[in-house]
């Protein structure tokens, strides 16, 4: 700085008034320094060229009154595009947020600056203002998730009223609630204020709570479709998913009043919504749902502006299989075989039909909007030869339309080039359509090139710095506290060597259950003048107890629920309990982002100490406290608190009261006496004596009398047969009156105390009781393509294909079970346990996509009664009396026996092609021995197998080859046409990754009640799949009728071993199939060539 500068600077110092100081020795530097004169100049005219481009192609269509923009000015045949959709307004504001923000940030045209943050105000507020409208909506929703109840996806654009009724539209699109939700928390965060007051507050965290499911919620997502054929079916979208998790995080602690807000204008976010969300977006990735098994529209969610994806690999992943699947010259297309504006489609219905979707193949319209998206992701990777590469391609694609450049909505291939373009792919010119431009694409190509022209940085478009947290975090060890519900109990552990402190010592904070968590939570965006309840009461997971609360001021601690054993029996075995609890931790430490570290209560209570797998919990504690436990150590509570997440609740208004009966033994009543020395099966004389139905006051007597637990609950579950749970019971000994329920209730505490498993199981299933984590257990398998059957029988009422709850499942478990309610319970601990299982090794359930419980409880039951030679009968009450852990065990016997043998279910596949030639050849390949040595009984091994269905790799693939060779494949009963799989449909309609054409393989496949043939089927369809594998030319104008095929199969192959027999085959036949089901996969496969071969000569 030379001399003459600092005396002008002094000068001007003393007497330019102080409000104008700024401004004038700005100008003073300037004029002391030509370049950034220069500089100046230069930002200030590519600042003007975007604001005039920014007012002539979006300003000049924001609504004066309501803020709204409309998709666009077009109205044709596919729609009247003049509405305001919520995602599209949310992505058109976005090029004038990022105008206003470079205007700021280069402090000229200050004026300029807060008229282009008012106009994104505006909008924002104008939807906000259309939603709370429907706020009854809202709550409605919350609760029961009905598309029919979900807010409007789009509103007039001059009153923001809604414009369609309820059920004229796919409005359930989780996606554009989402990154409205995404886009507050950001411009907030930018120094926006967009929330006004607390009632404004309470709407947007009941907006949190209505995407909080979007992990386990089928939606229409961004295309407004659900299924690819707009059948009206909605699917889970990983777009949408995606989109709720990015809101969900930049929502959680959020003040909506900025700088100037306190406690009552933050957002809280449940921990565990995101956690789920992380899960399920890894298990459906790269697809976006159960019909596309690819979307450009995940583009919107692997970077910006949700940026939901910290892991780098899947992240890269997904965006190689959009731009090589989807990618073409004039854009992405939006997924495969979309019709949507194609020349083939049929434009006066809404939805396609199955058989036509192959005639949008190789032409679906490309969207440049998804370069946009390239563009940006590529610039937030710092790539920047790609960012040019797109700009590039993106500025070849522009539309001169009244002097401006414009992008249109998508380009189409015209009629007269359709059969050259199927014939040669991105050979022929395509043509833009009218709508232009698409406003939400021409926006972020406005972002895309002010980052390119410096004016806008990564962190001014992503205050949030989400794109910086795109990484997997190194997990954090949770805080254990292991809290001894007496002094007693804390001195018995500290005989083992075991620290701990009890529930006095840690005053003044309390240990609560998690239902009174549940039920502070309820009230948090409570708001009786909209209509708003708040947080449904839903059962709270571990994110959620993991962190001490401030309710109202004081301190809380949260049991997790697995130690609510109040609620289910489970956890009354020590060992699940364990298993159960490093579960969580496991959980906790790989979804915990916050500073502080996680903290847990263990509460140690008697009857864990006086449990008959004591030891093990001793041994538990000893290793936690050691540090030998994975992802969790013990730690003094008064120690832990100081280096953990703390959450502030204020204005509670009904602070629930602390749980008093931790100290003591909980029960329900105490009428009913029992004695562990009297507790003994009943004889026979008793049963047949309940089974001739005697007055119930001699039974009500009986109940009072007896001090034996089984006693006690046959006398319950008799009435209860004859009741409802509501029946008042006359006690004549205590002259009182209580309801049945109480009373079975009451059996069902003590009889968990004494871990009699056949009665806490067959009265739990008379209470309907359920586990907490029965329906996440279900929404683990769905989410990772698994079909559930619950139930003695594959049929619809025991199919569960999409989330649902645990009132429902356990609904479809009683409608498909029999009489015996402990079958019920079995039921729900074995999806309890194939959850686990699933976590701990995904690849047990490879090629499995049917789930049938009652295969795997036939089958344990068949292990019993193998190894003790009983009845099927006696060997499933010995079940029911096993404790879960016993169970569980023998669950993992199952799957590992199919660990074990997955390697070699290759061998199935046995026939190889040797030649160039076209001919047909059968040529066998060669079986691993140690296989056929270690399995000594090959019908068992196919009813083994055949009972899960599991299938060998690449079966899925083989079998569209041999689609592809013939008009279909009949599989089961062949004089029922349901049973086809037709070759025109799936190959028209169905592309080669998607969940749907496997779901209808093996729903055939399930229909086969006998497992072993359903196996043999399998056998004979992966032979024929390798034969046309091997004989690529071969066409037969037929079906394969797998009857036929596996009837002269079985005929060859008995053949095959007693040759001079067949004049007497028709008399052996029975002995025949005996003969095919003991024989090895290999010779199956023989068998099965051998019949393609007389077939084929035959004909």
């Amino acid at each position: 700085m030379n001399t003459s500068f600092k005396k002008s600077f002094y000068f001007c110092k003393i007497f330019i008034p102080k409000t104008q100081t700024s401004s004038i020795i700005d100008k003073i530097i300037l004029v002391n320094n030509p370049l950034r004169i220069m500089s100046q100049q230069n930002t200030e005219e590519t600042l003007d060229k975007f604001y005039q481009e920014v007012y002539q192609t979006i300003l000049v269509r924001q609504d004066p009154l309501t803020g709204l923009f409309p998709a666009s000015t077009d109205i044709n045949e596919h729609g009247d595009y003049t509405d305001a959709w919520v995602r599209d307004n949310v992505y058109t504001i976005q090029a004038v947020w990022g105008l206003a923000m470079a205007y700021r940030k280069s402090n000229i045209d200050k004026s300029r600056a807060y008229s282009l943050e008012q106009s994104v105000v505006k909008l924002m507020r104008g939807l906000l203002q259309a939603m709370i409208r429907q706020s009854h909506k809202v709550e409605k929703f919350k609760h029961s998730q009905d598309p029919l109840d979900a807010l409007h996806a789009k509103y007039d654009t001059q009153s923001g009223q809604t414009v369609v009724g309820d059920d004229q539209w796919g409005h359930l699109q989780l996606d554009a609630t989402s990154i409205f939700l995404l886009m507050i928390a950001q411009m907030t965060k930018s120094g926006l204020r967009i929330i006004f007051s607390h009632d404004e507050v309470d709407f947007v965290q009941n907006l949190v709570h209505y995407i909080g499911r979007a992990y386990r919620t089928p939606d229409f997502g961004i295309w407004e479709r659900g299924h690819k054929i707009n059948n009206g079916m909605a699917e889970v979208n990983a777009s949408s998913v995606g989109m709720a998790k990015a809101a969900l995080e930049a929502m959680d602690e959020m003040n909506l009043f900025g700088e100037d807000g306190d406690q009552s204008s933050l957002i809280h976010v449940m921990g565990d919504e995101i956690a789920r969300s992380r899960s399920t977006l890894q298990a459906l990735l790269p697809r976006e749902s159960y019909s596309k098994e690819v979307d450009a529209a995940v583009l919107s969610i692997i970077g910006y502006p949700a940026f939901a994806i910290e892991d780098r690999e899947l992240r890269d992943r997904t965006r190689t299989e959009i731009i090589e699947k989807l990618g073409g010259r004039y854009g992405c297309k939006r997924f495969l075989l979309d019709g949507h504006q194609t020349v083939m489609e049929d434009e006066h219905r809404l939805h396609y039909e199955t058989s036509e979707l192959k005639n949008f193949k190789d032409i679906e319209s490309e969207w440049p909007l998804f370069f946009t998206y390239l563009m940006l992701d590529a610039l937030f990777r710092n790539d920047q030869t790609e960012a040019h590469n797109y700009q590039e391609k993106l500025e070849g694609l522009l539309v001169e339309k009244d002097g401006l450049q414009l992008l249109p909505e998508l380009f189409f291939v015209p009629f007269d080039a359709v059969e050259a373009e199927k014939a040669a792919p991105h050979s022929q010119e395509r043509v833009a359509n009218n709508n232009l431009p698409l406003i939400w694409a021409q926006s972020l190509f406005l972002l895309g090139r002010m980052i390119k022209e410096d004016l806008l940085s990564l962190s001014d478009l992503d205050p949030l710095n989400r794109h910086e947290n795109c990484d997997t975090q190194k997990p954090k060890d949770v805080q254990v506290c292991v809290i001894a519900v007496s002094q007693s109990v804390k001195d018995q552990l500290q005989e083992k060597g075991i620290p701990s402190q009890t529930l006095d010592e840690i005053e003044p904070t309390k240990i609560m259950y998690p239902n009174e968590l549940a039920q502070v939570l309820h009230k948090m965006g409570a708001n009786d003048k909209l209509g708003l309840s708040g947080r449904p009461k839903r059962r709270l997971r571990a994110m959620a107890t993991s962190r001490l609360y401030h309710i109202n001021g004081k301190p809380a601690l949260f049991l997790p629920q697995c130690q609510n054993y109040q609620d289910f029996y489970l956890e009354l075995d020590n060992r699940i309990l364990i298993e159960e609890i490093k579960s969580e931790f496991s959980y906790i430490s790989r979804h915990w982002t916050d500073e502080g570290h996680a903290i847990q209560a263990l509460l140690v209570r008697q009857n864990m100490l006086d449990n008959e797998n004591s030891s093990e919990l001793f041994e538990f504690l000893r290793d936690l406290n050691s540090g030998q436990i994975d992802f969790a150590k013990a730690t003094n509570f008064n120690e832990a608190i100081q280096n953990t997440s703390i959450k502030s609740i204020v204005n509670v208004p009904d602070l629930p009261s602390y749980c008093p009966t931790l100290n003591s033994k909980v029960k329900p009543t105490f009428f009913l006496n029992n004695s562990p020395e009297e507790t003994v099966e009943l004889s026979q004389n008793i049963m047949e004596r309940l089974a001739q139905d005697p007055h119930e006051d001699e039974l009500l007597d009986e109940l009072c009398l007896s001090r034996n637990l089984y006693r006690q609950a046959k006398i319950l579950v008799h009435l209860a047969k004859k009741h409802p749970l509501s029946y008042s019971c006359y006690l004549s000994k205590y002259d009182k009156s209580l309801a049945l329920e109480v009373l079975l209730e009451e059996v069902y505490q003590d009889a968990g105390e004494l871990r009699k498993w056949s009665i806490v199981r067959s009265i739990a299933g008379i209470l309907s009781k359920s586990h907490f984590g029965l329906d996440d257990a279900v929404t683990e398998l769905i989410v990772r393509r698994k079909v559930v059957i619950v139930g003695r029988s594959y049929n619809k009422n025991g199919l569960i294909q999409q989330s649902t709850n645990n009132q429902e499942i356990i609904q479809k478990i009683k409608e498909s079970c029999g009489d015996d309610t402990r079958e019920e319970l079995i039921h729900q601990e074995v999806l309890i346990f194939l959850s686990y299982a699933l976590k701990q090794d995904p690849e047990l359930f490879n090629n499995m996509i049917s789930i049938r419980t009652s295969e795997f409880i036939h089958l344990i039951v068949a292990q019993i009664a193998s190894e003790l030679e009983i009845s099927q009968g006696q060997a499933f009450d010995l079940l029911v009396a096993m404790s879960p852990q016993a169970i569980q065990e023998r669950l993992k016997l199952v799957l590992s026996t199919y660990k074990e043998m997955k390697s070699n279910m290759q061998s199935l596949e046995f026939i190889k092609n040797t030649s160039g030639s076209s001919d047909a050849h059968f040529v066998e390949g060669e079986i691993d021995q140690e296989f056929q040595t270690r399995v000594s009984n090959w019908k068992k091994w196919r009813l083994q197998n055949g009972a899960i269905c599991h299938l060998p790799k690449d079966f899925y693939p083989k079998i569209r080859t041999v689609l592809k060779s013939c008009k279909g494949i009949i599989l089961g009963d062949k004089f029922n046409s349901s049973n086809c799989i037709d070759s025109s449909l799936v190959l028209s309609s169905m592309t080669t990754g998607e969940p749907a054409f496997e779901f209808l393989t093996e729903n055939l496949l399930n229909d086969i009640p006998a497992a072993d043939y359903r196996h043999l089927c399998i056998e004979a369809l992966s032979a024929i799949g390798a034969f046309t594998v091997a004989n690529p030319n071969l066409k037969i104008d037929d079906y394969f009728v797998m009857d036929v095929i596996i009837g002269h199969a079985v005929r060859l192959n008995w053949l095959h071993k007693y040759p001079a027999q067949a004049q007497h085959y028709q008399e052996r036949k029975a002995q025949a199939w005996e003969l095919i089901y003991q024989s090895s996969p290999q010779r199956v496969a023989a068998s099965v060539s051998d019949a393609l071969k007389f077939l084929l000569e035959q004909n």
